[in-house]
């Protein structure tokens, strides 16, 4: 049998995931012509979903050295160091292969998904657009060009695009989902009742399809004031996603009670004789549960022309909880904080202003949006003690009904999903920000609360710029219409004006909530 025809038959075996004999014959091929760049390549495929990630790199960039030319090769590159989180590597192979074959579809939508995930926007949004007019009928690239439009506030254009997308493909569940949250449903939506159709047909639906759809609808019909059928498919919704991830509620429990041990005042108040601390007032820190308007405060100001809104930041956690700022053998955080001493300190404080600084080399403040940071405000207090804090509260109730109403990023807020879990969480919580305004001194950090936004959006903006330092700008009036990218769960909430309709959302629920309530209120 010739190569090429073991080439065809191992080709059919792959694409039909028979990916072991796939490979038996594609080795045969190599063995007998070890420069044969296709086989080479179609290994590379086999050995990433294998889970042998080296082996299908180094495969890949044997092909790109026997072929130099090939588009797909370098294609290929690129979106597999997209999914291992390289983007910036994706985007240098994703533009050579666009640039070896400028109509190249499939390159052309990865490379996009690699821009918006440097945040680069504009060029992504130019991707997917480049993609649909060579390919009206790519549903995948009307979706993307959804997500970035979303992303920098394009709301009725996102809306327009996840459109063109079901009408493609009305099986797209997550396009569904997608679509919900960018639109208001109206009672005469066509996309409603496909919405339903799809979801009730449960065979041919995967439980990520289901889930989609499931928060999809809730959204639907939330808007629509049917909040009985609403909140149905929030607890259908939030029961697959619960059965998905592994959450010890315990852990949480644990964890908060040694910070509260720890973090006592006399402790703080020894250890700022012993550290220094980094005198720098870069960073502005927004915590609290998540829903809480840590976005809407963020929006507010990333509007003040010298504040760069940096999102959710990872770089504070990963750096409290590594055991690179403490001695070998000493327990994980917050028990460490005991013995951290000056010279660590430092350099978890100047490391993490190195880190955000490169958001922005000008910006006089950046924020650091992480809700779950008010795990390390004890901490935060001790390294930059010249960093702003602000802390935002919401109505319990609203609070924890947004949070379940809201299917999170993935590895984000596992205690969201199920109500008991998700209320006693809010009682850690609620806990936790009572231990730290009793042990820190009273003006350093600010209390805001989502409702007075509402009732006064001037005052409370007005508090919260004052409080970072800086003079009042009324461009922070307007933060509905400051460009930059969002993208948390309220990515399109914070493009429209200050609205009421969310305080007090939780009455409309009545009864279903009660065991909710008894979560967050017991003692």
């Amino acid at each position: 049998m010739s190569l090429d025809e073991l080439y065809r038959i191992a080709y059919e075996h792959q694409r039909a995931g028979k990916l072991a004999e796939a490979e038996r014959l594609l080795r045969l091929i190599v063995n007998s012509k070890p420069d044969h760049a296709g086989a080479l390549h179609n290994l590379a495929l086999i050995a990433f979903q294998t889970g042998k990630t080296s082996l299908s790199f180094e495969l890949l960039h044997q092909c790109i050295q026997l072929e130099p030319g090939v588009a797909s090769y370098c294609a290929t590159l690129g979106e597999l160091y997209r999914l291992i989180g390289q983007a910036e590597q994706a985007v240098r192979f994703g533009e050579l292969a666009v640039k070896l074959q400028p109509g190249f579809v499939d390159a052309l939508n990865n490379l996009g998904v690699a821009y918006s995930e440097l945040e680069q926007t504009d060029r992504a949004i130019s991707c997917f657009q480049k993609v649909i007019a060579l390919d009206q009928t790519n549903g995948k690239a009307f979706n993307n060009l959804g997500n970035s439009l979303k992303e920098v506030g394009r709301l009725g254009e996102a809306s327009v695009a996840y459109s063109h997308s079901l009408d493609l493909d009305p099986s797209m569940a997550e396009t569904f989902f997608s679509y919900a949250d960018v639109t208001q449903f109206e009672p005469d939506n066509s996309y409603l009742g496909l919405m339903e159709k799809l979801r009730s047909d449960n065979g041919s639906l995967n439980d990520s399809q289901k889930l989609h759809l499931d928060f999809a609808l809730a959204k639907a019909y939330a808007d629509l004031n049917n909040h009985k059928r609403s909140f149905e498919y929030l607890l259908s919704g939030n029961a697959i996603k619960r059965a998905q991830i592994s959450y010890d509620e315990g852990l949480d429990d644990l964890m908060l009670s040694r910070i509260e041990t720890v973090f006592t005042k006399a402790l703080l108040s020894e250890k700022k004789r012993e550290i220094a601390g980094n005198s720098s007032a870069l960073p502005i820190f927004i915590l609290g549960m998540p829903r809480s308007g840590t976005t809407l405060v963020e929006q507010i100001l990333a509007s003040h022309p010298q504040v760069h809104g940096g999102g959710e930041l990872s770089t504070f956690h990963k750096m409290a909880t590594s055991s690179s700022y403490h001695r070998p053998g000493s327990p994980p955080y917050p028990d460490y904080v005991v013995d951290l001493d000056s010279a660590a300190a430092a350099k978890m404080a100047a490391n993490y202003i190195t880190e955000i600084r490169k958001l922005s080399p000008i910006a006089v403040r950046i924020t650091d949006k992480r809700p779950s940071n008010y795990y390390f405000v004890g901490l935060i207090d001790l390294v930059l003690p010249d960093a702003f804090i602000i802390h935002t509260a919401r109505d319990p109730l609203d609070n924890c009904l947004s949070c379940f109403a809201k299917l999170f990023a993935v590895g984000q807020n596992h205690f969201a999903y199920d109500l008991q879990e998700l209320g006693r969480q809010y009682q850690r919580y609620r806990k936790i920000m009572a231990h730290w305004r009793n042990v820190l001194r009273p003006e350093r950090m600010l209390e805001i609360h989502y409702e007075d936004i509402v009732t006064d959006l001037e005052c409370q903006a007005r508090r919260i710029v004052r409080h970072c330092g800086l003079d009042w700008d009324p461009r922070c009036l307007s933060f509905h219409t400051t460009n930059r990218v969002v993208r948390t769960a309220s990515a399109a909430q914070v493009r429209q004006p200050i609205y009421r309709s969310a305080v007090g959302r939780a009455q409309q629920y009545g009864k279903v909530l009660d065991s909710l309530k008894a979560a967050i209120f017991s003692t």
